[in-house]
């Protein structure tokens, strides 16, 4: 990529695809970086994602017949025919079941944990732990549904209210520093108020997050997520404060992410970040040898993406592997026309163009690059 190359734009800044774009077609100041969207990535464990149509019906199938039980116990009714610890696990269960039965079902499984939080005798700390946190859940399915921020301080509250009831060497805890930590990072990538107030909501997300990666150990099905967030969260500060440190410890975390995952869906996940973060290296470094490697980052991606398409079990995880393919193509057009290459940078696009076709009718991205703006590069370079 020596020859021909673009001037990079002003170092530590970071820009979404139409930014990019945007510097690509004409002189401009540097832009602010934009507000980051809610980005696909796999769901740790305890954390709902959305389900589809069939497992939500399976959820509330399950919800009634806990429902069932759970009320016949407050009620007296079959007294003792469930242990003490048998209670606690079904009326656990069946905020669990209305979590994942969809969003008309949340304010039920709010009713009842706060119910329980606050019964006579109070629940254990184990108990109130784990109640805490299905609190916290509840507050974080809110916010998917919503988009209000203010639900993922108030889920961040509750898991951190959860903390102390668990101990620290056990596997549960380090499961919670990862939602507690997810939820403060969502927070603060939204990007609105001050820089001093983004810096502090940073900050505290990697500070969680550094103490879940240490918790964690390497084979933990979970791993590969956990140094994904932390990666996040560290890049996120660099964008903040210019430390170069985070820049490359958080380039590290992401690299060492897709090395370790699971399956072609989590490695397409997190080698598309690996690109992102070597695009913002080589603008922030000054070095635009820097832009190969985020081409074969991203090439890698798209690669990862086409396995996991081929080997969706269902038409949700077909429709991310799609997604996910595209946007790696399109950034890999992106590095091209920053490195000065419009030929290999159409080539890009176009593989793009055609990923976004392979998505079910219907289907909308979250987050950009979308199929609207791959169209406009490839018009504007044919």
């Amino acid at each position: 990529m020596a020859a021909g190359r673009r001037q990079l734009p002003a170092p530590g800044r970071r820009r979404h695809a139409g930014g990019l774009h945007r510097h690509l077609a004409r002189p401009a100041p540097p832009a602010r970086h934009p507000r980051p969207r809610p980005r696909p990535h796999p769901a740790p464990p305890g954390r709902h994602r959305a389900p589809g149509g069939q497992a939500r019906a399976h959820a509330r199938q399950a919800a009634r017949a806990l429902r069932t039980v759970v009320d016949a116990e407050a009620a007296g009714d079959d007294a003792g025919a469930l242990e003490p610890a048998e209670r606690e696990a079904a009326l656990l269960d069946l905020a669990d079941a209305l979590l994942r039965a969809g969003p008309e079902y949340h304010q039920e499984a709010a009713d009842r944990v706060e119910a329980a939080l606050g019964a006579i005798p109070p629940p254990s700390a184990r108990r109130r732990s784990a109640l805490l946190t299905r609190a916290g859940r509840v507050h974080t399915a809110r916010y998917e549904e919503s988009g209000d921020p203010a639900e993922l301080v108030r889920a961040a509250a509750r898991f951190e209210e959860a903390a102390p009831g668990i101990p620290r060497d056990a596997p549960a805890h380090a499961a919670l520093l990862a939602e507690w930590g997810e939820a403060l990072l969502r927070r603060a990538l939204l990007g609105d108020g001050t820089r001093e107030e983004r810096l502090e909501r940073v900050v505290a997300a990697v500070r969680v997050l550094r103490g879940c990666r240490a918790e964690t150990p390497r084979g933990d099905r979970a791993f590969s997520h956990r140094l994904v967030l932390l990666g996040r969260g560290l890049m996120a500060r660099h964008r903040l404060t210019g430390d170069r440190v985070d820049l490359r410890e958080g380039e590290h975390l992401l690299g060492l992410a897709a090395q370790e995952a699971a399956g072609p869906l989590e490695s397409a996940r997190c080698l598309l970040e690996v690109g992102q973060a070597r695009f913002e290296a080589a603008q922030t470094l000054g070095r635009p040898a820097r832009l190969d490697e985020a081409a074969d980052a991203f090439r890698a991606a798209a690669d990862a993406a086409r396995r996991a398409r081929e080997e969706a079990d269902s038409e949700r995880a077909a429709a991310e592997s799609a997604t996910l393919g595209a946007q790696a193509e399109h950034w890999r057009g992106m590095t091209y026309e920053a490195a000065g290459r419009p030929r290999a940078a159409r080539e890009a696009y176009g593989a793009a163009h055609r990923a976004w076709g392979l998505l079910p009718p219907g289907t909308q991205p979250t987050v950009e690059p979308t199929p609207r703006q791959t169209a406009q590069r490839l018009a504007e370079l044919a």
